[in-house]
């Protein structure tokens, strides 16, 4: 997949309807722009560059919708995978709703999805598109999906009902958490000046990760681990700094199993989604564990790997009986973005990877690769390592199969569980206001 070029400096600046001088609301020249497929309408009176947003890949698509959804209504709460990425975790697989807490329990749920072109078609609007930017790639209507809004009640405390909670919120004797993140928080685009309200990731963390896939648990928490303590972005300074103890006053006995195997696998040593999700099959499909970043001494030089494993075969005599075998997951990055290529062209870069890859199997070292594709069919990357003769300690069950983009960012999350039985907070299908 070839992803378009940003046509519009980042960050990007979203537009806000307002009086004029003139006593016009600019709502009116705005929507005329709409109309002329100059803009687009994100939320209700926000609007941003129509190239902005048909250019742009949906991993910055989700970080636009937070933006405006903050620019539009500046004291939302915003949680779980809007929280996360706020606070700059990655998610592997693009939002697909704006997730903000609400104490209005008529409002719990999705809410409708507006349109981006005001009261221009959607195709009447592309085909202007099209007229007036013919250099755009190929487009369709399906990138003016506009992502909708999903509100859920506060987490609810164990041993507590929801109507005590909701009587002790009213009372003010529950005090919600949170803090406020920066208008740089995102990014790709320029959020209010008063900033993000967004939970601290002492809640957001265990209340999305306990919901996700496996894999996609240990993304998150893989970045998590690596970034390190951040007091200023995750907790306040009294809360409890050991993640392992997060979500216990909230999570049901299932979502804390689920939050601590995840915490529990997580290594910080994994420097990218497509390591960390690798990493997480070769776990779910019953393939030894591997050591991660290892240097291998070359006849070229030292060269970092990602994965190496270590088989033991009682078959040969010393020191034949040790086999390494190196594992590399190829990001299509490495290859494209220019930030990693460091000036060299993509032939060089991929000439440069094939010498390196010959200098580590003259040690001796088997070698196995795989791409995203190979991650979105695990039997593919079953095979893979198989024939490469990676060995299985333990039978596999059926993996968790996780669709990726071709080139996802280092920060992007899947649609969240919403069924746990003691913080279930809305019904799927049940449509809000907005």
């Amino acid at each position: 997949m070839t992803l378009p070029a940003l046509t519009s400096p980042i960050p990007f600046q979203l537009i806000r309807s307002a009086w004029q001088p003139d006593d016009l609301h600019s709502a009116t020249r705005l929507s005329a722009r709409v109309a002329a497929a100059e803009l687009l309408r994100v939320r209700r009176g926000i609007y941003l560059d129509a190239e902005a947003w048909m250019s742009s890949p949906p991993w910055i698509r989700a970080q636009i919708v937070v933006a405006a959804m903050a620019h539009r209504r500046p004291g939302s709460l915003f949680c779980r995978e809007s929280a996360l990425l706020l606070h700059g975790l990655p998610l592997t697989t693009t939002p697909p709703h704006v997730t903000l807490r609400t104490d209005d329990a008529s409002r719990v749920g999705i809410g409708r999805r507006e349109p981006m072109t005001g009261t221009t078609s959607a195709e009447a609007w592309l085909a202007g598109y099209r007229s007036r930017c013919p250099q755009a790639g190929p487009t369709s209507t399906a990138a003016l999906l506009n992502v909708p809004t999903r509100r859920f009640e506060t987490v609810l405390p164990r041993g507590m009902t929801r109507g005590a909670l909701r009587e002790a919120r009213r009372r003010g004797q529950r005090v919600q958490a949170q803090l406020r993140l920066p208008a740089s928080a995102l990014p790709a685009v320029t959020g209010p000046e008063s900033g993000y309200w967004v939970e601290p990731l002492e809640l957001a963390l265990p209340d999305t990760v306990s919901r996700l896939p496996f894999p996609e648990a240990v993304t998150v928490l893989d970045a998590f681990l690596t970034r390190g303590a951040q007091p200023d972005r995750s907790t306040p300074p009294s809360s409890d700094a050991d993640p392992a103890t997060w979500g216990e006053g909230f999570l049901s006995h299932r979502l804390a199993t689920r939050w601590k195997a995840a915490l529990a696998f997580a290594d910080p040593l994994s420097e990218s989604p497509g390591e960390s999700i690798s990493r997480a099959l070769f776990h779910q499909l019953g393939f030894a564990a591997p050591a991660l970043q290892v240097w291998v001494t070359t006849d070229v030089g030292d060269e970092r790997t990602d994965f190496e494993w270590i088989v033991q075969d009682p078959s040969r005599t010393a020191p034949e009986r040790v086999h390494r075998i190196v594992g590399e997951f190829d990001g299509r990055g490495k290859y494209f973005e220019e930030a990693l290529m460091e000036g060299r062209s993509a032939k060089d870069v991929h000439y440069a990877e094939k010498r390196r890859e010959d200098a580590i199997r003259r040690t001796g070292r088997g070698m196995v690769r795989w791409d995203w594709s190979d991650l979105d069919r695990p039997n593919l990357l079953a095979a893979k390592l198989l024939q490469a003769g990676v060995p299985r300690t333990h039978p596999a069950p059926r993996p968790t199969v996780i669709v990726t983009p071709t080139a996802p960012p280092s920060w992007l999350s899947s649609p969240v569980e919403t069924s746990g039985p003691e913080n279930s907070t809305t019904q799927e299908g049940w449509v809000s206001s907005g």
